[in-house]
């Protein structure tokens, strides 16, 4: 409060400021941020001082500072305007961020990242990448159109997604490939 004398010699007191809980001044027809709140000291239509309290634009969520990113379980967050928690996208187990909405190839397998209408969020496998790598048999990574002979006969193929697929087979007699299920002759013998 504080007294104002007029140029007639009467005075009247009146409100010069608002305090709010931690003892911060709050001048008339201003406003400060106090944590996560921005506290309001107004001037009524009627003259009446008025103390209003709002979230802050810049207040925290649930303990993370405004503009500052986190990872919960297997998903990243950011935190908005006014404590507002904001869902980025999600994080493989390999460390890769997939963007909310978006599919990425991790690992062979094509994942999705996605927030539902009602809020819940989930990353799901959608299968096999187009590019995917093949394994032989050694563990060895195999690209595709890559062939290869395993277990001294059967010569393999790695195709789209990923997926193994046998030619044929091998073997010193015969100068070719022998077909999956069909048969070549050589000398005395018959391979299958």
């Amino acid at each position: 409060m504080r007294c104002k004398i007029e140029p007639n010699g009467s005075w009247r007191t009146e409100v010069a400021a608002c305090i709010v809980p931690g003892k911060t001044v709050v001048p008339v027809n201003q406003e400060r941020d106090v944590g996560d709140y921005t506290w309001e000291c107004k001037t009524s239509g009627n003259g009446q001082v008025v103390l209003r309290q709002r979230l802050s634009d810049r207040a925290s969520c649930n303990g993370h500072p405004y503009g500052s990113q986190w990872t919960e379980r297997s998903f990243q967050f950011r935190c908005g305007e006014r404590g507002v928690t904001e869902f980025i996208g999600c994080i493989t187990s390999s460390g890769t961020l997939i963007p909310n909405g978006e599919v990425k190839s991790v690992n062979g397998f094509d994942m999705e990242c996605r927030k539902h209408a009602n809020g819940t969020v989930a990353m799901g496998v959608l299968g096999r990448s187009l590019d995917a790598k093949c394994k032989d048999n050694e563990g060895r990574e195999r690209n595709q159109g890559e062939k290869w002979i395993e277990n001294n006969y059967f010569e393999k193929t790695c195709k789209e997604r990923g997926r193994v697929e046998i030619s044929g087979c091998r073997v010193d007699a015969v100068n070719y490939l022998i077909p999956v299920n069909g048969v070549a002759s050589a000398g005395n013998l018959e391979y299958q």
